[in-house]
């Protein structure tokens, strides 16, 4: 089976080198090609998605996390005019804070970072 798979890569090594323009040329349409689709493409890498809907272990799952809440993180950035440590920013960040802190969520408001 080795001879046979040597055999048939030294086949194509040589038909490479014949038609090296032509490889080269079906490579790159192949990767435009492909490449137009990548706006297309998902890619979920979620826990529940490795799971059928009604599977036992996802439905204990996410009872779970409805009882302690998800790992979902929200970031917040702001970049003030006048600098981080004015009265003015401070005083909307505090404001800004409170709103967050005061929605209904299932998850914790836990750390604010500036």
């Amino acid at each position: 089976m080795r001879k046979k798979l040597e055999a048939k890569l030294g086949l194509w090594g040589v038909f490479v080198a014949r038609n090296a323009l032509w490889v080269i040329l079906v490579t790159l349409a192949a990767c435009v090609l492909l490449g137009t689709q990548l706006s297309n493409f998902r890619l979920d890498t979620t826990i529940e998605s490795h799971f059928h809907p009604d599977d036992p272990v996802l439905l204990e799952f996410e009872a779970y996390q409805d009882l302690f809440g998800r790992d979902a993180t929200a970031i917040v950035a702001l970049k003030p005019a006048g600098g981080v440590f004015t009265t003015d920013f401070l005083k909307t960040l505090r404001t800004i804070h409170e709103r967050i802190e005061n929605r209904n969520y299932k998850a914790h408001f836990l750390k604010m970072f500036v």
